[in-house]
This record gives structure tokens, sequence and C-alpha cells, in this order.
């Protein structure tokens, strides 16, 4: 469809951009529907809420277990249970390094893997260094992705990188100007380099 969309409206197609486009493959509705009930409770942020995401993540792979978002997903919920230290942070984190093992399979499972930023951008480890290489690996292929951006600001604050922090953080609100998260997240950054 995107390729006839593209025809229609006479825009060119790299070679790479068609294969690109064609690559994709039919998600179920029922594992797509679990997806988006999951991404609405991790959105909210609180214990239960992330909690809760993880049920409607797990659904949806068990639905599809093709299915990369749904993965994603597990790791994004598992990064916030990590951080918050709701969760036993050496549990989480491995948890959510591309949604665990499970999440490792997927990265090409769907013909699209490797291409997904998500699959990059949700990897945060106890060790620091490459951390920074995979945000940009992951951002460059899904330049879109607000947490992404985020989380990438985050990181480049905690090195002391306020003003690069703050234009990633800066970049996520402009992809999601209602989201509390992404605002909270760019004061943080705006806070600490403020008070330096």
């Amino acid at each position: 469809m995107a390729c006839e969309i593209a025809d229609e409206i006479r825009v060119t197609l790299t070679p790479r951009d068609a294969r690109r486009l064609n690559a994709g493959r039919t998600v179920d509705p029922a594992a797509h529907d679990a997806y988006l009930r999951g991404r609405y409770y991790w959105n909210r942020r609180t214990d239960a809420d992330v909690r809760r995401s993880i049920e409607f993540f797990m659904a949806a792979i068990d639905i599809d277990p093709r299915y990369a978002f749904a993965y994603v997903g597990l790791a994004d919920a598992y990064s916030i249970i990590g951080t918050n230290s709701a969760y036993v942070t050496v549990d989480a984190f491995p948890r959510a390094q591309g949604g665990g093992a499970a999440g490792d399979r997927n990265r090409s499972g769907d013909g699209r893997g490797p291409h997904l930023a998500r699959v990059h951008a949700p990897v945060p480890r106890l060790e620091l260094e490459g951390l920074g290489r995979e945000y940009k690996i992951g951002l460059e292929k899904s330049p879109n992705y607000a947490t992404g951006h985020q989380w990438y600001g985050m990181l480049l604050s905690s090195f002391g990188r306020f003003d690069e922090g703050l234009a990633e953080t800066e970049r996520a609100i402009a992809m999601d100007p209602l989201s509390p998260i992404l605002a909270t997240s760019h004061a943080d950054v705006a806070v600490l380099r403020a008070s330096l």
C-alpha cells in the first residue's frame, strides 16, 4: 500500500526504500490491540501500571511471538521498573535488554528487526560503555522514536553533556508534545544543568 501511495503522489523511491516498505508483515490485530493497551499503561508510569503493561505485552507476544513491538514494549517496561528501583535492578535490566532472550531472537524475526530502532534504543545496561552508541544506532534507524530521544538526552546529561541532553529531550517533546513524562525528563535535565 505504501508503494502504491508513493506512486500516486509521484515520489521516487530508492530500491532500498522500496525493499523496506515491502518487507513488512501482517500483525495479528489482537496482538496489536494488546500492545496498544500495554503502551497505555506503560505511559502512566506508576509501578502498578507499568507492571500491568507487562501483562499486555506478554499477551501480545503469546498471540504473535514474532511481533517486534511487543518485545520492545516489554523491554521498555522492565527498563522503567529497573530505573525506578521497583524491581531488583540486576533482574530488571537484563530483561529490558531487547526484551530478553525472546527479544534477541526477534531482532530479525519479522524482517524488520535490524531496522527497528526500538530494539536498539531501550538497552539500559549496568555498564555505560557503548550505551550511547546503541542509542545513536537506534535513533538513526528510527529518528521519530520520542522515548529514544528522551532516554538518550538523559544519558547525555548523566555524563555532564547537558546542552546535548536538552537538545535530545526537546526533540522528544517536539514529537510528542502532550506527554507529561517527556516534559518531566526535559525539566530534570534543565534543572541539573542549572544546578552546576
